[in-house]
């Protein structure tokens, strides 16, 4: 055999080696694996990109970019009910994005993780534990339907409140 072929089959063991190895390190670095981590990641995303198109806010995963999604809702929130005082289409899917959203906010600033179905909350609620279970798409969809007297700002502010030095 050629050392060019023995070369070229050493470097590809080595590189399936390497991807090996990156994968099994991905499985073990904890919790951020699995489809409601990857639904998360992109319901954030959509949350900035509809914020920068339709409000020309920039949301940077802050905590205090939570009070410009509650702006944010407040304004869904006046446009959301139809003149006969139902709810629009597509009020649950804004309420899941933007929900989704503060709770990756949290996760970064503060820890926690998602799960999907809650014991309480029921299948799909899309849980946040963080402490204690929350469930921040909640939040934005009553803020959404309710108004202003379901603010999410305060909400978050209190699920945190206990992570900031005295």
């Amino acid at each position: 055999m050629s050392s060019h072929v023995i070369l070229a089959v050493a470097a590809v063991a080595l590189y399936v080696a390497v991807v090996l190895i990156k994968r099994l390190v991905r499985r073990r670095s904890g919790p951020r694996s699995g489809a409601i981590d990857d639904l998360a990641a992109w319901a954030d995303g959509q949350a900035r990109a509809d914020a920068k198109q339709h409000y020309q806010i920039d949301l940077d995963g802050s905590d205090e970019s939570v009070r410009l999604v509650e702006d944010i809702l407040g304004k869904i929130s006046a446009l959301a009910h139809d003149s006969q005082g139902r709810l629009k289409e597509g009020m649950s899917g804004m309420a899941m994005m933007y929900g989704m959203y503060i709770g990756e906010c949290i996760r970064r600033n503060h820890g926690g993780t998602w799960g999907v179905d809650h014991e309480a909350g029921g299948p799909k609620s899309y849980p946040f534990r963080h402490r204690s279970d929350s469930f921040p798409t909640a939040w934005a969809y009553r803020r959404i339907v309710n108004g202003a007297e379901d603010n999410v700002w305060m909400k978050d502010r209190i699920l945190v409140i206990e992570d900031r030095p005295e």
